[in-house]
């Protein structure tokens, strides 16, 4: 905020007046007020957003573009990164992945992001709302993904998909926080038990639509080409004797392999039903899609 307070006025894009967003989790400041009412006298408009206001859609035409706003309000102004000069962002909290997001989608050479150290993280780049995103804007064709706050997805999934939907943790992986609803009344009991018992850096999932299928294929892709391909079929779960799925055997060795012990990839589910074939696991109550038996 320095910059804002020198002895000259500031001047924003084309000479005009200078757009700072000011991000925060929980919330706001006192202080937040006071910035927000001085700025006019320095050329400046301040817009507090909180980050529960940043989400995107890959299905609304803009090509995966992270949005600022309400996503529910037709009214509601959206915006992007490239729409303001400053990204101030305060109280980040569990929302580190968010603001690696927003900042990751800058295209402009001369907005100015605080800290600066912010442009030089990478640590989300592996998370699966970073690689729908690169997907959808590579052309590729991808399932649509909502990528939101739980409360969010809870609220708005089921009309924008229909059921059955997945929901996934996006900084999960090997299936461990991949889930499918057939319901409204599952997906408001699984984000209630995630809201409950998640950490708070969790709170963000992507919800997808469910595509049926018997098999999906991996590709390894260095320097442009491809190096292999793995293909993934699908196969009931398998039961340990106290009703937790532990999954494919190649995973469980894989697991204890990777962890040096006997830990295995598990889930509580309800008992098992004959596979339906799909993106999922067995149909039958609230389900933990795992390991290798699923679409991550």
């Amino acid at each position: 905020m320095s910059a804002i307070h020198s002895g000259t006025p500031p001047t924003g894009r084309d000479g005009g007046v200078v757009r700072i967003a000011l991000f925060f989790g929980g919330k706001p400041k006192d202080y937040f007020s006071r910035l927000v009412d001085a700025a006019p006298d320095f050329n400046a408009v301040v817009d507090l957003v909180r980050f529960d206001d940043v989400y995107y859609d890959t299905g609304d035409g803009t090509h995966a573009r992270v949005l600022i706003g309400d996503r529910n309000d037709p009214a509601a102004p959206k915006r992007t990164a490239d729409d303001y000069d400053v990204l101030y962002f305060r109280l980040i909290g569990g929302n580190s992945e968010v603001v690696d997001l927003l900042v990751d989608s800058i295209t402009r050479t001369d907005v100015v992001v605080v800290d600066p150290l912010l442009r030089a993280s990478a640590r989300y780049r592996t998370c699966k709302a970073f690689q729908m995103m690169a997907f959808e804007r590579a052309g590729l064709p991808v399932p649509r993904t909502l990528y939101a706050p739980l409360r969010q997805l809870q609220r708005d999934a089921g009309a924008l998909f229909g059921f059955p939907l997945v929901l996934k943790g996006s900084g999960g992986h090997r299936g461990e926080t991949v889930y499918k609803a057939d319901s409204q009344k599952q997906l408001n009991q699984l984000v209630k038990r995630l809201l409950k018992n998640g950490p708070r850096k969790a709170r963000r999932y992507i919800a997808q639509e469910y595509i049926p299928n018997s098999c999906d294929y991996r590709l390894l892709v260095v320097g442009g080409r491809v190096l292999g391909v793995l293909r993934r079929t699908r196969r009931p779960p398998l039961l340990g004797p106290d009703g937790v799925v532990v999954g494919d055997p190649a995973a469980v060795a894989a697991a204890a392999a990777y962890n040096g012990d006997d830990e295995r990839p598990r889930a509580r589910i309800a008992p098992p039903q004959p596979p339906s074939g799909g993106g999922g696991a067995a149909g039958g109550g609230e389900e933990e899609l795992v390991g290798v038996e699923i679409d991550d």
